[in-house]
């Protein structure tokens, strides 16, 4: 179906054109955490599926009033064999991987990763999932075994727009991929690390005493965006392109990479777009100087009456 432009703040000659929604697919269910998740959703331009293997989204009753907003609780991607969920007693750090022993781990998260229970999950692998058509934005967490789910959806990330994967810097897992073996994959399949983004530290100051200030200062983990290569960007039809650019800019802001994609497209929209966002001023389009000549103003004395022998006041007014 045609998707309607979506509307970007203080546009005048851009919008957004692109046919059909972009599907996303989240496994873990990291998405509606994110601060920018309404803003998303109010763009009315994505269709999304969750997995959700910790079942944390089972009392946001608000998804359900979402269009195109699918959440699939207790279940996850990965080989398409059932799997162990370890719901730990902070919420945040339960997974199918187990965490570390408390030895392995900073004092401070020796309490949130003790396990309280132990579920059988089931895994789907994501090249048997039917009807999706395309996965243009995939997310990834750190809590579950992201390279079974990539190794098992190579057929539809050949055609994949942005992957988020959020890689551990300080491993709290057993078996949890790192940023080597990410990358690994990532580059071998078509992709290139764009940038990192979103960090989280680790604070070493005390949980149990009331302090006047904070700090964290170790690096926790980081979300390595992945985009497709050179090679893949190069060949990309227009329709794709017009979805990485809106995407690059609607979750990141990212405007420079999308203006040389729009620019691919068509450089007319993408000087629009730039205009848009504040990159060009309205005057640029203006000539520097000009040029007076009487076609462009009369000449002053053209509707002069030079019979009349009358000399102007004080002041050089006439009558």
């Amino acid at each position: 179906m045609d998707q309607k432009p979506v509307d970007t703040p203080a546009t005048v000659d851009f919008s957004w054109q692109f046919t059909g929604r972009i599907m996303v697919v989240d496994n873990g269910a990291r998405l509606p955490f994110q601060k920018n998740f309404n803003g998303l959703m109010d763009l009315n331009a994505l269709a999304t599926i969750v997995f959700d293997p910790a079942s944390r989204l089972q009392e946001n009753d608000d998804l359900a009033e979402l269009d195109e907003f699918q959440v699939f609780p207790h279940a996850l991607l990965g080989d398409g064999q059932s799997a162990m969920l370890h719901a730990c007693m902070d919420a945040e750090r339960s997974g199918t991987l187990a965490p570390l022993p408390p030895a392995q781990l900073p004092h401070n998260r020796h309490e949130g990763a003790r396990v309280l229970a132990q579920v059988p999950v089931p895994t789907l692998a994501l090249d048997a999932i039917d009807g999706l058509g395309q996965v243009d934005w995939l997310l990834l967490d750190e809590r579950n075994d992201s390279l079974a789910a990539l190794e098992h959806g190579t057929a539809y990330l050949n055609d994949t727009l942005l992957v988020h994967a959020r890689l551990p810097m300080m491993p709290s897992c057993q078996g949890q991929p790192g940023v080597a073996e990410v990358f690994q994959w990532m580059t071998g399949h078509g992709f290139q690390c764009y940038r990192f983004d979103q960090p989280t530290h680790y604070s070493h100051l005390p949980d149990d005493v009331p302090l006047q200030r904070e700090q964290a200062s170790q690096l926790d983990t980081i979300e390595a965006v992945f985009i497709p290569d050179e090679a893949r960007l190069a060949a990309m039809a227009p329709e794709r392109l017009r979805k990485l650019a809106f995407l690059l800019d609607a979750v990141h802001g990212v405007h420079d990479l999308a203006y040389r994609l729009l620019n691919r497209v068509d450089p007319d929209t993408a000087t629009h777009y730039l205009a848009t966002r504040g990159y060009l001023s309205q005057f640029d389009s203006e000539p520097d100087t000009f040029t007076l000549t009487a076609d462009y103003s009369p000449a002053p004395w053209a509707n002069r009456d030079t019979s009349s022998s009358r000399q102007p006041h004080a002041g050089g007014a006439h009558e």
